[in-house]
């Protein structure tokens, strides 16, 4: 009833202890609201449930009022020593408050009896309000907290909990022997090559199907980027070799047709002839001021073989293309007998928005950096450094309160083109404070504590690794460390 809501319970005792572990399973959030800075429950259960990520903890609160039109919608609270009073967004509430029935502040609010426990109805724990229930000894004065939970149920509802029970613990087990990474990143970091490599090494690859759709986004990111190309050599200035002029007003006209094979023979040789003209190789060369992936190159040398009616896409070609990332994908391994899930979400700011609170429950996260973006702008506002605004959304996922106890890893990649750039581009034309030149270990220092700097929480198990996503050996190697890490963290 209550699977993926908000809730809250209300007690500081074993009971609203057992009660926050219970409901933190398949409840979003668990507000345990409790009118004292500490519990009154075993030190033990206390443990198990400060651990869980998704339970906020109201101290010094009492409930002043549940709000909502036909069912609990929100819950009022007050703050026990500054007054204030703030609210709750919950579906459901749980009263668990020990042996004397403190009901003063639910009177007018749930049915009370003359002894001011709450009434709820015959073998159940429905109260007088549709989403509020009553459970231990609140609402049972004769036999109170020890014996209430075994005279609510008859044989039937006895053989009906077993099965729920079993079906609880089956979950419970299978939620604690998996860990959950969530893979982040802007967009064109190289996170989603990263996932595409956890297929390449341990999912067996790509599927006939899956090479099919590569194959046709391959091909058709081939008309794109020649497109891009020709377009930003004209906002460059950069005049084409006359022969090739009448290439470039064909090639749009074949655009415009819309032809149904994604490229013909035509298209084949256009491609060719225009991607040798050296005017293209040069814009190609400052494409730190334009859209254009890195990988443009690399296809643009293989056009003739791309364009191949038999051609099925290699490793190498699948891990060089570019599709942004829409929504939430999963990769699911099995690592050391547990249950390794890999998420990928959008970087696109578009995406970021759709996501970012989806997670609760998030072991590890790894965030990529791209290393070689530090002189290109964003797709999204050409005024905007790509580094600079990583940086930012570094600093807010990091800390966001859903994933700042989750252990990081900070994946430094495209550290191949970084050292390439770093000869001739210097850093400060994105951070202004950098003070190192074109040397090459200054930079990546730079870099390093520049986010590092903006994580508050610095008591989680942080690692550093240098990658290049399209390096399935070095990906290997460095998702084994992880491996190692995260098993040590354990």
């Amino acid at each position: 009833m209550f699977r993926q809501e908000n809730v809250c319970v209300v007690g500081g005792g074993d009971v609203a202890l057992e009660d926050v572990m219970f409901l933190a399973r398949f409840c979003t959030k668990v507000h345990l609201i409790h009118r004292r800075d500490k519990l009154r429950g075993s030190k033990a259960m206390q443990k198990k449930a400060m651990q869980r990520k998704n339970i906020i903890w109201e101290w010094n609160s009492v409930v002043e009022e549940f709000l909502g039109e036909e069912e609990l919608e929100r819950v009022k609270v007050k703050d026990v020593k500054t007054g204030e009073f703030r609210t709750l967004d919950v579906k459901g509430a749980f009263l668990a408050i020990d042996h004397t029935p403190n009901t003063q502040m639910f009177k007018g609010q749930v049915e009370l009896n003359d002894h001011n426990y709450i009434i709820t109805k015959p073998n159940c724990t429905y109260t007088s309000v549709e989403g509020v229930f009553a459970c231990g000894d609140v609402m049972d004065w004769v036999y109170r907290q020890a014996s209430t939970s075994g005279n609510l149920r008859n044989k039937k509802d006895k053989k009906k909990n077993k099965i729920i029970d079993q079906q609880i613990e089956k979950e419970k087990n299978q939620q604690e022997n998996k860990i959950q990474i969530l893979v982040a990143g802007t967009g064109d970091s190289g996170k989603s090559t990263f996932v595409k490599q956890m297929k390449i090494l341990y999912k067996g690859g790509f599927s006939k199907t899956e090479k099919k759709l590569y194959r046709d986004i391959i091909r058709e990111n081939l008309k794109i980027n020649m497109k891009r190309l020709i377009r930003a050599s004209e906002e460059l200035n950069l005049n084409l070799q006359k022969i090739n002029l009448p290439l470039v007003d064909r090639f749009f006209e074949i655009l415009q047709e819309k032809s149904d094979e994604i490229i013909t023979e035509e298209m084949k040789d256009i491609l060719v002839s225009l991607w040798k003209d050296p005017t293209l190789k040069e814009t190609y060369n400052s494409r730190s001021l334009f859209q254009i992936p890195d990988s443009t190159n690399f296809y643009m040398d293989k056009v003739q073989q791309i364009c191949k009616i038999n051609y099925s896409p290699t490793k190498e070609d699948i891990l060089g293309s570019r599709i942004p990332t829409t929504g939430v994908k999963e990769v699911i391994l099995d690592v050391n007998e547990q249950k390794w899930v890999i998420i990928d979400v959008g970087g696109q700011r578009s995406e970021r928005r759709k996501w970012i609170h989806q997670f609760d429950s998030i072991n590890l996260m790894i965030f990529v950096i791209a290393m070689s973006e530090y002189d290109q702008k964003l797709f999204e506002e050409q005024n905007i450094y790509r580094m600079a605004e990583t940086l930012k959304f570094f600093k807010k996922l990091v800390n966001d309160k859903l994933f700042k106890h989750a252990d990081l890893i900070i994946l430094l990649n495209k550290i191949d083109l970084f050292e390439e750039k770093i000869q001739k581009v210097d850093l400060n034309v994105c951070f202004e404070d950098y003070q190192g030149g074109l040397d090459k270990d200054a930079a990546i220092e730079f870099i390093k504590d520049k986010f590092t700097s903006t994580i508050q929480n610095t008591n989680r198990n942080i690692w550093t690794h240098f990658s290049c996503a399209t390096n399935t050996e070095m990906i290997e190697n460095i998702f084994e460390e992880i491996k190692k890490n995260v098993q040590q963290a354990l």
